[in-house]
């Protein structure tokens, strides 16, 4: 038979180790950007900041492993959830992301998964992104209207498929709306 002192080192050891292990569960189960961004129901379950802190983030995952489905569910998620100065940070991140630094990233991923969702997308963020908004990023309204001609140039010079052709016919539409200067 057990002591009342041996009863309670089992049962304080018991704790410990329960405690112990779910810590350390906690601590190796980190979630990703994505995966917050999903739950997220609001602006608010993304605060503070997160057209600083949240937004980034995700386009450095989304470079990082353009292949995951999950990024690109957050990012059309999460352009549900902002409001406008959320939106006009992520017009502005997401131009210089997708259209500056990555070009060929949109029109890749059209082409694998035909996700109507990333022309929508790619419509959105050349009409909407006001380079006058931000003195930072040293582009003009002649800058963002050379980046895209400059892309569509590129994307004409590429393959014949049906997508490629699609996904070039949607930016040229909605860069002759846009209404750039001459």
């Amino acid at each position: 038979m057990k002591t009342l002192s041996e009863t309670k080192l089992v049962i304080c050891t018991s704790v410990f180790l329960a405690v112990f292990i779910t810590v350390f569960y906690c601590m190796n189960n980190v979630f990703t950007i994505s995966a917050k961004i999903l739950r997220a129901e609001d602006l608010n379950d993304l605060k503070p900041y997160p057209e600083l802190n949240v937004f980034p983030k995700l386009l450095q995952a989304i470079k990082s492993d353009p292949e995951n489905d999950e990024n690109f569910e957050a990012l059309f998620h999460y352009s549900t959830l902002i409001d406008g100065g959320a939106g006009t940070y992520m017009d502005r991140d997401s131009f210089l992301f997708f259209i500056r630094e990555n070009p060929f990233l949109l029109q890749k991923r059209y082409i694998q998964t035909g996700d109507k969702r990333i022309l929508r997308f790619c419509r959105e963020i050349v009409r909407r992104y006001d380079p006058i908004a931000f003195s930072k990023d040293g582009v003009s309204l002649e800058g963002k209207k050379r980046m895209i001609e400059t892309l569509l140039q590129k994307l004409q010079n590429g393959g014949d498929s049906e997508r490629e052709k699609e996904f070039v016919q949607n930016l040229e539409k909605e860069y002759e709306r846009c209404g750039l200067p001459d």
